[in-house]
């Protein structure tokens, strides 16, 4: 091999796109101490893999609010981890702890074996997803939301399965089917194998019901 097609093979190599990347280990990102691991999690969060695990470390998983900002993200959270949100975090209105953007699609967050996410109380939503499409929330335990467990709107279809929320604050699952510009969002939803304690399900007036339904009738 020439050293020129050497070159260029290690010049394509280091060009692969992060959109490439089949998935990263959040503790990749991290170091091997505790404390706040926000901009960890964002940055594998933002890394481009279509499959972000929060894994199993050491010093455990505390962290304050995180963006999912990108369509096509699966987020793991591995069997035994428990994602801690730090209450001095969470001070502005908009700080949930994960707040999906404007515009995103076909987003999941789910987790293996026992994976909890504890709110410890603080004053926000855990997971807040506002005109989305295509979202799903899977195999967790949510504790200690001082707001809404799972707050959905304008949200064009979601799955919810195999989830827990105790102690929420205000609701465990809240839904407004109310677009931005006032109009009902037309969206199936489907709530299966959810456990909701001490916290119900509210949803708006313009929504009809929340259809039990195989993930299959919307998700693509």
């Amino acid at each position: 091999m020439s050293k020129i097609t050497f070159l260029l093979i290690t010049i394509c190599a280091l060009c692969l796109r992060a959109e490439d990347v089949a998935f990263v280990r959040a503790s990749e990102f991290a170091g091997e101490d505790g404390g706040i691991l926000t901009e960890a999690l964002q940055e594998a969060l933002d890394s481009g893999a279509r499959r972000v695990y929060v894994d199993r470390r050491p010093g455990g998983w505390t962290t304050g609010p995180l963006m999912l900002r990108r369509s096509g993200l699966e987020v793991v959270l591995s069997d035994g981890v428990t994602l801690k949100a730090d209450p001095a975090r969470f001070a502005s209105g908009r700080d949930d702890l994960f707040l999906c953007t404007a515009g995103v699609s076909n987003v999941i967050v789910r987790g293996e074996g026992k994976a909890v996410v504890d709110m410890g109380g603080c004053g926000r939503h855990a997971f807040n997803f506002t005109d989305a499409a295509r979202v799903a929330v899977r195999d967790l335990e949510i504790v200690g939301a001082g707001f809404d467990a799972l707050h959905f709107a304008s949200v064009r279809g979601f799955e919810i399965s195999g989830v827990t929320c105790r102690g929420a604050g205000g609701n465990g699952l809240f839904v407004d089917g109310t677009g931005t510009d006032g109009s009902p969002v037309a969206a199936r939803y489907s709530v299966a194998g959810c456990v909701f304690t001490g916290s119900g399900i509210r949803r708006n007036t313009r929504i009809k019901r929340i259809d039990v339904t195989a993930p299959e009738a919307f998700w693509i």
